[in-house]
């Protein structure tokens, strides 16, 4: 048990200096990484009952991390991992849901990436709209259980920028 109470601790504690103190260089960001820079930081938005918070560190080695947690009722119901990456010479994006337990949730489909510009990221079902310099709307297509989608629209603030480094 003090183990994994140590092991815990090492973790958090290297996520935070990570978060706190980013390794960005000018090779990190370029073509379209470099046009989804503005989602860097972190992002609030109240839902019914709760929040959303999504932080979105600052691009390194080809690849846009960014983390979700939602709290609902005063208690954390879901995380999620999310990368923005190329592979087979395209991007996607990629998340990994787990429960507030930690435990794994059923697979997310990846998203191919469709199109950005100054203000919008579009992957397939997913869109990123900046609305102002400190706002966006995000707009994701999810299933529902008769086999339809519906969108769900989420309007979010910016909460805190990371300095470049």
């Amino acid at each position: 048990v003090v183990k994994n109470v140590w092991f815990k601790c090492i973790v958090v504690a290297f996520g935070l200096g990570a978060v706190v103190l980013p390794n960005v260089s000018p090779a990190a960001e370029s073509g379209e990484l470099a046009r989804m820079r503005w989602l860097v930081g972190v992002w609030r938005s109240q839902v019914p009952g709760g929040q959303i918070e999504d932080v979105f560190e600052p691009a390194n080695n080809g690849e846009l991390l960014s983390t979700m947690k939602l709290v609902v009722g005063g208690k954390v119901t879901r995380y999620e991992l999310r990368s923005i990456r190329e592979k087979d010479g395209k991007f996607i994006f990629q998340e990994l849901a787990f429960g507030a337990d930690l435990s794994a949730l059923d697979p997310v489909p990846v998203r191919n990436f469709e199109s950005t510009d100054a203000i919008h990221i579009n992957f397939e079902g997913l869109k990123f709209t900046r609305t102002s310099k400190d706002a966006m709307t995000v707009t994701v297509t999810v299933p529902n259980l008769d086999g339809t989608t519906r969108m769900i629209k989420i309007d979010y603030a910016r909460a805190l920028k990371f300095a470049r480094l």
